[in-house]
């Protein structure tokens, strides 16, 4: 089944909460948005750099209406997130349950009882926030393009180069996109053989002491954590550089908005807010 089909199926499992969650999302990304058009018209009617469109008292509205937007938005994702996971966490583990127990008894666990145990716990808790992730994305694709047209028609320019170092990150995220999933798959599998090594010495703590192998049993243990700890090193600094890539890239973007708009600040062609809508939206 493709990672797609997975994500459909489990929106359909809790169709309400996905349907409060997303709609939450999108007011939440308007709720920030909004008050970069309220601090270009403000700071336009200060400068008086152009005509502002609205009243200071009006602006101030704008303001208000947009943090009452936040949180109602804010309660429909405290409503909707929780429900949403664990419902979906819950599903999972039923059908693994199901799976497992139409086995063979011989052969009904494939790993380790301890090892199993960190796939119904570590990796539902990665599945369940698929559809959230999901509903992020759409909340900020409709944040992006409403960012993308208010700019464009502001500054076509100022807004293509603004936008550049942005769209090289989502390149380069997509061309690491498979060693990240490489470390990630490493850093679960490692996760795994620590638990499964646990929950076996703990069940057979008897035969380790007949046999005298309390140290090799300690040695190995040590082995597995180095690993993980390897495997999870890796898998959190790749994590950290994409972050910080992307992070650089909007201060990129916010240098060259800087650069670009003296000038036209200057001439008259490009207001202070103008310069703060920009700023913001990057931001």
């Amino acid at each position: 089944m493709k990672t797609w089909q997975v994500i459909w199926r489990l929106i359909r499992f809790v169709p309400q909460e996905s349907v409060i969650n997303i709609f939450g999302i999108i007011i939440l990304f308007l709720g920030f948005q909004i008050p970069a058009f309220a601090l270009r018209e403000f700071f336009n009617l200060i400068s008086g750099d152009a005509p502002a469109r609205l009243s200071f008292s009006s602006i101030l509205a704008v303001l208000v209406a947009a943090w009452v937007g936040k949180m109602v938005a804010n309660v429909m994702l405290v409503r909707s997130n929780i429900p949403l996971q664990y419902k979906i966490a819950a599903l999972l583990q039923r059908n693994m349950f199901l799976h497992i127990f139409k086995q063979p008894g011989a052969c009904a666990l494939p790993n380790s009882p301890g090892e199993s145990i960190s796939r119904f716990r570590g990796d539902v808790q990665e599945v369940f926030f698929f559809p959230i992730r999901v509903n992020d994305t759409i909340g900020a694709c409709v944040g992006a393009i409403i960012a993308a047209i208010a700019m464009l028609r502001i500054n076509s320019t100022i807004t293509a180069v603004s936008f550049l170092p942005m769209i090289l990150v989502v390149g380069l995220v997509h061309a690491a996109t498979e060693r990240l999933e490489r470390y990630r798959k490493a850093n679960r599998e490692a996760t795994g053989y620590v638990t499964g090594f646990v929950g076996e010495t703990f069940g057979a703590v008897q035969a380790v002491k007949v046999a005298t192998a309390e140290e090799h049993v300690i040695t190995h243990f040590r082995k597995l954590n180095d690993q993980r700890c390897k495997m999870a090193l890796k898998d959190r600094l790749f994590e950290e550089l994409m972050d910080s890539v992307f992070f650089n890239a909007i201060n990129l973007g916010t240098g060259a908005i800087l650069i670009l708009s003296a000038q036209l600040i200057q001439d008259g062609g490009f207001t202070v807010g103008d310069l703060a809508l920009f700023i913001y939206m990057l931001e």
